[in-house]
């Protein structure tokens, strides 16, 4: 399964964390979602403006918290909170609405990584 991630810049497959351990490793609902002002506005709820490699994660998961996702070949910061409604997932950013709706919906490995 290809996946198109040509909107998410260069692999960080090198940017591995030799200091941090994997916590957990599951599969979960991964999907993506934008900036856009109808999704909440620009700035994360760490106070900072979301870019790409930034994502929203689960409420038990601390804001600063490092996963990787394989299949996506990336690294992500947890930075933003999804709404308390939504089953467990990994809400990756985005740069544009055309590029989270191309994402779509995905249950993939995800590596949570103790800080």
């Amino acid at each position: 399964m290809a996946l198109a991630l040509s909107t998410l810049v260069p692999s960080q497959e090198a940017e591995a964390n030799t200091k941090a351990t994997v916590y957990k490793s599951q599969r979960l609902i991964v999907t993506a979602y934008t900036d856009s002002p109808k999704e909440g506005g620009a700035y994360a709820a760490t106070g900072r403006k979301l870019r790409v490699g930034d994502c929203a994660c689960a409420r038990n998961i601390p804001l600063g918290t490092r996963i990787y996702i394989p299949a996506l070949r990336r690294y992500f910061t947890c930075v933003d909170r999804y709404s308390k409604r939504l089953s467990p997932r990994i809400d990756v950013y985005m740069p544009s609405r055309k590029a989270a709706l191309k994402f779509g919906k995905k249950r993939l490995t995800v590596k949570i990584y103790r800080k």
